[in-house]
């Protein structure tokens, strides 16, 4: 399952599908925080499309705004509360079941936004601590050392972990009950959707 998040809309793709969420317009604009739950409904657009989401590059520079912090811990946290529920099924279970373990607001609330499989952090992280781990080799400092490389290599996967904690720390932010609402909007129309993609999915 991939996640991808924006600003004012959030993303899921399983297999070859894309379930969103997102504000409608003019709401994107407005303070939605003291809205009902039944309000905030009408609020949201949601649809499921064929194919992955049209990522947007990051400007690290610019960085993220708040909100984008919001939406991005939001998708993180609903997809580790997903694949929590899912953990125990057998391997035999059918995809149209997956739709009835999706968490719940509070479970999602309840859950880490750390993720080991972030997109954004893990092709920073993995790079550096490949070339770490490799440094020795490139280097011909005790390549040949089983003891060195084993403590090397288990600095470099800490290094790995920690970088990763380091750049989600910056791009993430504890999100409130409007983007965990997205965040599951999003994932229930990945698993039952009905392939209306909207003319501007941005």
């Amino acid at each position: 399952m991939l996640g991808y998040s924006e600003e004012k809309s959030i993303y899921f793709s399983i297999q070859n599908h894309t379930g969103y969420a997102k504000l409608k317009h003019p709401f994107e604009f407005i303070d939605l925080q003291n809205f009902s739950h039944h309000e905030l409904e009408s609020c949201i657009e949601t649809g499921c499309f064929t194919g992955i989401p049209q990522f947007k590059f990051i400007d690290f520079k610019k960085g993220f705004s708040f909100e984008h912090k919001q939406c991005h811990a939001a998708e993180h946290k609903t997809y580790k509360a997903f694949k929590k529920n899912i953990r125990n099924l057998k391997s035999k279970t059918q995809y149209e079941d997956f739709k009835y373990y999706i968490p719940s607001l509070e479970e999602i609330k309840n859950t880490n936004s750390f993720s080991i499989f972030c997109g954004t952090s893990f092709i920073i992280s993995s790079t550096l601590a490949t070339l770490t781990m490799a440094l020795p080799n490139i280097l011909k400092y005790k390549n040949h050392d089983i003891y060195f490389m084993s403590f090397w290599i288990l600095f470099s996967l800490c290094e790995f972990y920690f970088c990763s904690k380091i750049i989600q720390k910056k791009y993430l932010s504890e999100p409130n009950h409007i983007q965990i609402l997205l965040a599951q909007k999003a994932l229930k129309e990945a698993l039952n959707g009905n392939n209306n993609k909207p003319n501007t999915c941005n």
